[in-house]
């Protein structure tokens, strides 16, 4: 099969946090495992890239062609630079991971990933504290109801950018985003969506697992981080700070303008889900209700 190259070029203006994201259930990119990209391959199949973060911090992400499993690419949290790939035989069954292996490589991201800084570019913003509100709760305890609620209110630091290149590169859709992700300080979920479309509105498909045609294209997004603050009403002394981010990612080629959403964010101020997450970053109570948002 003709291996066609890949040229890619992603400018990112993107802010560095320290900070550990909330992990909570139902936020896209939080999860330990899932399918990143699913989409028609040109063989009439379906090819399929999913990805497990292990306890130790490994990154496997693992290619299925019509449900068989043909490749496994390992990023080692202890060698962030390395992805270490296995090519199974075709005949590989989806679920036999000792089935016989046809081949095993490195690749070293670096070789395929440069990353320059463009101070002249850079720039950085911060916004002082604005307050969202009062979530207002109840619950029932041995004394009868108990009402209570927590004060939120968010900083937000927006700064940039950083420049990403895809060098020369030829492979298969699983090892583009092995690489991409394995670089840029993105969601894996986020990456992956954003390739998935990036691929689709430039016309390009997959075949027998490899990209069909050559991708070049500047892509820049800005990267901005909630700090939350939550305060319980009825113990000033009781706060805690949760996290969110928000990714504005533009393209000059193909399409524009796409905002992703991750973790805590004030966009969801108002909703049911907003309102349980951080109720149960603070509190304990198994059953309550929202009485309102003030």
């Amino acid at each position: 099969m003709l291996k066609k190259v890949i040229s890619l070029v992603l400018v990112f203006a993107m802010v560095f946090t320290f900070s550990v994201p909330a992990s909570a259930a139902g936020f896209t990119g939080s999860r330990d495992t899932g399918t990143l990209i699913e989409m028609k391959d040109d063989s009439g199949g379906v090819v399929r890239v999913d990805y497990e973060t292990k306890a130790n911090g490994d990154q496997v992400f693992t290619q299925y062609l019509n449900n068989v499993m043909t490749d496994r690419n390992v990023i080692k949290a202890v060698t962030p630079d390395i992805v270490y790939k296995t090519v199974y035989n075709e005949t590989a069954s989806s679920s036999a991971l000792n089935a016989p292996k046809a081949k095993e490589t490195q690749l070293n991201i670096k070789d395929y990933i440069s990353v320059q800084n463009n101070p002249s570019r850079a720039f950085s913003a911060y916004s002082g504290s604005t307050t969202l509100g009062t979530i207002n709760y109840r619950t029932l305890v041995y004394e009868g109801t108990l009402r209570y609620g927590l004060r939120v209110s968010y900083t937000e630091n927006t700064s940039g950018p950083t420049t990403y290149t895809i060098k020369s590169f030829a492979g298969k859709l699983v090892d583009l985003i092995s690489i991409v992700v394995g670089a840029i300080n993105l969601p894996k979920a986020l990456t992956a969506t954003f390739l998935k479309r990036l691929l689709v509105s430039a016309g390009i498909t997959v075949a027998g697992g490899f990209l069909s045609n050559a991708l070049s294209t500047t892509v820049a997004c800005d990267k901005t981080t909630y700090n939350m603050k939550l305060v319980d009403t009825t113990y000033s002394g009781h706060t805690k700070t949760v996290y969110g981010y928000k990714y504005y990612v533009t393209d000059t080629d193909y399409y524009t303008g796409e905002t992703y959403y991750e973790g805590y964010v004030p966009q969801d101020w108002g909703t049911q889900a907003l309102g349980v997450w951080l109720h149960n970053e603070m509190f304990a109570y198994s059953t309550f209700d929202i009485v309102s948002w003030s």
